[in-house]
């Protein structure tokens, strides 16, 4: 019933135009993703993603663990 689907990377991407409200960089970036799905008869019925967007930030030159703990 369930199914699944990984990879490092999964895909890359140039974020030429910007990405979740940051400027654009120019750099290629892995997008590590893990796709997890469930069947339910003949259909798919859940299909959970996640993605590894610390690793893809932080290819960008951003560290989002650091900055959070310069922030708080």
């Amino acid at each position: 019933h369930y199914g699944g689907f990984f990879g490092w990377p999964n895909f890359t991407a140039r974020p030429t135009g910007g990405f979740m409200g940051m400027p654009a960089t120019d750099k290629v970036g892995e997008f590590r993703v893990i796709d997890i799905y469930r069947r339910q008869g003949d259909k798919l019925a859940e299909n959970w993603i996640f993605i590894d967007l610390l690793h893809f930030w932080k290819m960008q030159g951003v560290d989002i663990l650091k900055r959070m703990t310069e922030i708080g």
